[in-house]
């Protein structure tokens, strides 16, 4: 009897998957990288997509599987100054393919925040904002026309640690976006929030409606607008601040916001009659741990105060006082975040806009009714934390320096 022997079907060969090439990233923000790759395979099922943190990391975990035919993906919710690496590979029921180059990346520094514009004259906007990064090559300043507008386009590159931009040749009665950015060797960071602000009317069409002919002022002079319910003293020294920068003779406040319109007109005599007193370390500071530091601190401040005057926000003579120390060569650094320990352990941090010149004293600008407790209290707080011998609050706001000590 002759045997029957049946014929087995062969398995059928898997074609070769061939792994993917030329990944590469770009740095979108500090929270974005993009990735893009090229597709060397016409059967694959997708890739898989693996990072890892930290410069030469090697601990990678997989992110993110794609379909086939994805030749990109953009990597989110990262952290802000770290460095990423990725690899992919592709994969289908055979199994996965070689590995394709590994890119490494690192993110933009933390992006400015607390935007804030304000109007000064119908073609001048002061802006201003809190910069967060501390290692920021700059800041991009953007800009664009029209209260929905999208279309922002770059006016300003601006050095690191600047926290304002004065712009100029606006447009009245018009509405304008702005958004900034930091960035560095890295990249850029996330865009701060967007703010709207509205230039008011040409100076001749807003005098021509509102001012009697008695009080009339040429057409070369300021308008500052105040929609306010009751004309404060601290609106006139602002109009004086506007006055001493702009160049201009004179301006006038409008208060639309109470039962009956004021109007104000405020001729600039200069702030230059606040002659400096003698100087000396005997009166305040000769009792102190570090007397001709502290003088020359209160020479800096009175210098800013006598060259701005009084009615600018706390940004101003915070960044004011930045560049007087840098042109009087005393050695100080800003802080940005404090970190509060209580027992050996981290609870918080805190973020502050103050100076410490020379490792010794800590410098806070204020701009208050009258320096009180609460701004005694915050300096005193740094220096427990700190082991710091000395504060020092200067308060911008007023008539007359305001100076306190604080003792560590």
């Amino acid at each position: 009897m002759r045997a029957t022997l049946s014929k087995t079907p062969l398995p059928t060969a898997t074609p070769t998957l061939a792994p993917p090439t030329n990944l590469t990233g770009t740095t979108v923000s500090n929270l974005q990288i993009n990735l893009a790759w090229t597709d060397n395979s016409s059967n694959e099922s997708g890739f898989k997509l693996e990072r890892c943190a930290g410069v030469n990391c090697t601990a990678f975990t997989q992110i993110y599987t794609t379909t086939a035919n994805i030749r990109s993906y953009a990597s989110t919710g990262l952290v802000a100054d770290t460095t990423y690496c990725y690899r992919l590979r592709a994969y289908n029921s055979g199994g996965n393919s070689a590995y394709a180059n590994t890119q490494c990346r690192t993110t933009g520094p933390l992006p400015p925040t607390s935007l804030t514009a304000n109007r000064i004259f119908a073609s001048e906007v002061n802006l201003f904002w809190v910069e967060t990064s501390g290692n920021e090559s700059g800041f991009k300043l953007e800009r664009c026309l029209g209260i929905t507008c999208t279309n922002f386009i770059q006016i300003a590159l601006l050095p690191a640690n600047a926290i304002g931009y004065h712009d100029t040749g606006l447009s009245a009665n018009s509405v304008y976006r702005y958004r900034v950015a930091g960035y560095n060797a890295n990249g850029n960071s996330a865009y701060s929030n967007i703010v709207n602000v509205t230039t008011p009317l040409a100076i001749a069409a807003a005098q021509s409606a509102a001012v009697a002919p008695e009080t009339a002022t040429s057409a070369n002079e300021p308008l500052h607008i105040m929609p306010l319910h009751i004309m404060q003293p601290r609106h006139q020294a602002q109009l004086i601040s506007n006055l001493k920068i702009s160049g201009k003779p004179a301006g006038l406040l409008l208060n639309f916001g109470s039962a009956k319109p004021e109007f104000m007109r405020k001729v600039f005599t200069g702030i230059a009659d606040l002659i400096p007193p003698v100087w000396n370390p005997g009166a305040a500071e000769a009792n102190l741990i570090e007397p001709a530091l502290a003088l020359a601190l209160r020479q800096a401040a009175w210098e800013v105060y006598r060259e701005l005057g009084a009615g600018f926000v706390h940004r101003v003579y915070v960044n004011a006082m930045h560049v007087e120390l840098r042109l009087r060569g005393i050695a100080f650094q800003r802080f940005r975040k404090l970190t509060v320990m209580h027992r050996g352990h981290e609870i918080g941090k805190v973020t502050f806009h103050h100076f410490l010149v020379d490792g010794k004293i800590v410098f806070a600008p204020v701009t208050v009714a009258a320096i009180g407790s609460s701004e005694v209290n915050k300096v005193r707080a740094i220096l427990a934390q700190r082991a710091f011998p000395l504060g020092m609050i200067v308060n911008f706001q007023n008539e007359k320096l305001e100076v306190r000590y604080a003792k560590g």
